[in-house]
């Protein structure tokens, strides 16, 4: 520390759970940088800015805490960079500025508790990316953590992120959809049943995660949409049977899913592929065949939309 200034300078230990010196005014730049032990920091209220790449790349960094009563303004250009293991983060009151990049890349960042005058926008790049990877932003309202493993906006009963450990998911009733990002590259799972209340299931929502090999749809589901990379690179995933009342699939939804030999439509007629989201015909496709299916969805048309007509 810079007892001159009370600038946090650098951090030399080893401990996963850091809390900072009481009335330090600032953390300087770099000064945990691409530290890979840390995976909670507490900061105490006595600070007004975070420097510039200050926690960049703690890619093992799960919880920042701001003390009560906290006077932070300015969180610096690639302050929070390519913080893999961040799901939530609290926005004191008193922020005023969010730098370039400052939460890019932050992937899992899914829940943005914003108690600043900052006009935070789910999936919006503005702000330094801090709600881009978000399907939550607000004040806390309605967040629910259910059974210590999925959280869940009761208000709009929207899934929100899952932070469990379990090789097999079952996702909590009565939920209307899986955002984007919701399982992302999570490496533990192994199998999924979603609930028939399901309309959706957003971008990337399971992309990445290499060691799902089952998909599980309930009785009389009514899932309508498949997004964007969806399941992109399942690569265990080998069978799947598609909803009957799936009017969509997004581009490269199973692009990658290199074990995929079998998808069954429930209902195969009046499919075609296009180029456009917005197409409304294109080239038929006969889905009877559940190996050649299979084949069109991560080869053939992987690059299409893929639309039911009325």
């Amino acid at each position: 520390v810079d007892t001159t200034t009370q600038t946090y300078v650098k951090y030399i230990g080893t401990s996963a759970n850091v809390i900072l010196p009481e009335n330090i005014t600032s953390i300087g730049g770099s000064a945990f940088y691409n530290n890979k032990t840390l995976q909670s920091i507490t900061i105490p209220a006595s600070v007004t800015s975070i420097g510039q790449r200050a926690f960049y790349d703690c890619s093992n960094l799960q919880t920042v805490t701001f003390a009560e009563g906290s006077q932070l303004q300015t969180i610096g250009n690639y302050a929070f960079y390519s913080c893999l293991a961040l799901t939530s983060i609290t926005i004191p009151a008193s922020v005023t500025s969010i730098g370039y990049n400052a939460f890019y890349y932050c992937y899992n960042l899914a829940i943005i508790i914003n108690h600043s005058n900052l006009p935070l926008v789910a999936e919006s790049s503005d702000y330094g990316y801090v709600a881009y990877y978000a399907s939550y932003v607000g004040n806390g309202t309605g967040l629910e953590l259910i059974d210590g493993e999925h959280w869940v906006d009761t208000t709009t009963q929207t899934y929100v992120k899952y932070i469990g450990i379990s090789a097999n998911v079952v996702l909590p009733e009565n939920i209307t959809s899986i955002p984007r990002y919701a399982f992302y590259q999570n490496n533990v799972l192994q199998s999924i049943t979603i609930p028939a209340s399901v309309t959706s299931i957003g971008y990337d929502a399971f992309a990445f995660c290499s060691n799902l090999q089952t998909v599980t749809f309930a009785e009389g589901s009514q899932l309508q949409t498949i997004g964007d990379f969806a399941f992109d690179n399942c690569s265990a995933l080998t069978s799947i049977t598609i909803p009957a009342s799936v009017i969509s699939i997004g581009r490269y939804a199973f692009s990658g899913c290199s074990a995929l030999t079998s998808v069954t439509f429930e209902d195969p007629n009046h499919w075609f592929v296009a180029t456009s989201s917005t197409a409304i015909s294109g080239k038929n496709v006969t889905l009877t065949n559940a190996a050649q299916n299979a084949t069109y969805l991560k080869s053939t048309y992987y690059t299409y939309y893929w639309k039911k007509s009325a």
